[in-house]
Formats: C-alpha cells, structure tokens, sequence
C-alpha cells in the first residue's frame, strides 16, 4: 500500500488537476478533501522571478511550509494550517488575490480506472456501464468535478418526464368517476444531488412567457402530455432513463446493501433537461 500511496503523490505533483488562477473560481462542487483531493495541502505555481527564499517567506505570510519543493516542475506541494473541510477551498480564495501566484490546485487523488462505491456497481449488476468500459471512460474526465462530465452540459431527456422533485399536482388527474383528484411526486432520493436544467431567462409563476419561446413558466422543463411547465414522471420510464444518464454517484451508504441510492449514472455530474 505504501507504493500506491506514492503513486498518487506522484500523479498529483506532476498532473494538476483543474487550476485557479488569479480572479478565476476553483469548481470544487462535489468534491470531498479525503476522498478526491488530499486536505491539508496545495500545489502551488508561483510566478518565474522568485526565488526559493521569497517562495518560503510567502508561505510564512499564510503559515503555510512545503512539503516537496520542485521548482524544476514548476510546482510546489505546501501544508496549510488547518484540514478542515473547508481549509483547501478556503486558502485557494485567499492566495488567489497574491499577484505573487500564478496557479492554484488541491492535490488530487488519481485513481486509475476510477469506480463508484454504488452498490449495484461494486456486485456487477450494471453490465452495460461494463459493456461501454465506462471506468475507462470516467478516468478520462481530470478536470474538477472529476469523472462524471462537465455541468455546463446539458442533456435533454424527451421521455415520461422525470420525479426531479417532490410536489403535489393538483390540476392534471382525475379518479375513475371523472372527479379531480391530488397526484403526490417524491424525489428520487437518488436524484437529490443530479443537476437538472434551470431554465434562468423565465420566471416561475408569473403566467409571462418570458423568454418568448411560446412557453408560459417554464423553468423546470416542460410536460407536453399536460400542457404544463412540470415534467413529472407518472410512467417511470423517464426517470429511468435520467437515472441511467446522471442519477447521484459514488454515494452509496448502504453498507454493502441495496438501497434506494445503490444505483450510478454515467454522466454525473452533467445536467439534465426534462422533457
């Protein structure tokens, strides 16, 4: 274990993961210190003219120390003082406003062919994540948020909908006799960290069709077997389907047994649009 250990080191000093720069804002969404980047400690690339004793006074300055110094490569592995969950983001924000440095990373773990901890992943149930090589795939994905593909993606899911939140619809269901009835939609407890499109240029509520596109309120998606701006799912089959596509990951604490969280997405940390 002592090997792998250095390997990791050695991953992470010479491939930086996604890097700040000054005036820029580190994604770090969904990442844990301990499980996705070291706590306690940064790599640091400071600007070229400095030279090692101004290097270690900066660090004085923030009471930080190094770890390793490399300046041949570039970059330095420094301590910082505490390893609180919040001690890496919040030291990367301060030193950001050091003209100083030039760069900014956590010190990532590099996992070769990364998998989640999901149950129905770790016992092979999702023989078509295997089929697609889908390890090979997520190890591929280097930059914050790792593995999981880029938020500023968007995938449209044109299915039954989706049970992206939990609601009450009270508009759109009739009982046996033609009478209204009350339809209640719960969240897929798997769905509660998945990043489902906001439609920004309509406001909620207001029956304007803000945007223009001949669709009134439609923040959320849109529900064309309704005429509704609330693409809740009374099939299942869409829900499916985005779970496939982007359901939460690596969150399994079912301690070794199925749960209604033991499920992986490939494409996790993307966002997705429900139609």
């Amino acid at each position: 274990m002592k090997h792998v250990g250095i390997i990791f080191l050695l991953l992470s000093i010479l491939v930086p993961g996604v890097m700040a720069r000054i005036g820029e804002e580190l994604p770090l969404k969904n990442l844990e210190p301990g499980i996705h980047y070291v706590p306690g400690e940064l790599l640091i690339k400071f600007v070229s003219h400095l030279s090692q004793q101004e290097k270690r006074d900066i660090l004085e300055k923030y009471q930080m120390a190094f770890l390793q110094e490399k300046p041949t490569l570039g970059w330095e592995l420094v301590s910082i003082p505490e390893e609180s969950e919040f001690a890496v983001p919040k030291m990367i924000s301060v030193l950001q406003e050091d003209p100083r440095i030039e760069g900014i990373t956590p010190n990532y773990y590099r996992f070769l062919e990364w998998e989640p901890n999901d149950w129905y992943w770790t016992e092979d149930h999702l023989w078509n994540f295997r089929i697609l090589r889908m390890p090979e795939a997520w190890d591929m994905d280097i930059e914050a948020p790792l593995y999981g593909g880029d938020p500023d993606v968007v995938i449209a899911v044109i299915d039954s909908g989706c049970i992206y939140k939990t609601w009450t619809d009270t508009e759109h269901y009739t009982d046996e006799n033609g009478n209204p009835v009350d339809v209640d939609f719960a969240q897929a407890p798997d769905f509660e960290n998945l990043n489902f499109w906001v439609n920004t240029d309509e406001i909620a509520g207001n029956g304007i069709d803000d945007d223009g596109n001949d669709y009134i309120d439609d923040t959320e998606g849109w529900n064309f077997v309704f005429d509704s701006p609330f693409p809740s799912d009374d099939k299942g089959h869409g829900s499916h389907v985005t779970g496939t596509i982007a359901q939460s990951t690596n969150n399994d604490d079912g301690g070794g047994v199925e749960t209604l969280k033991s499920a992986a997405g490939m494409a996790f940390e993307c966002t997705v649009m429900i139609l």
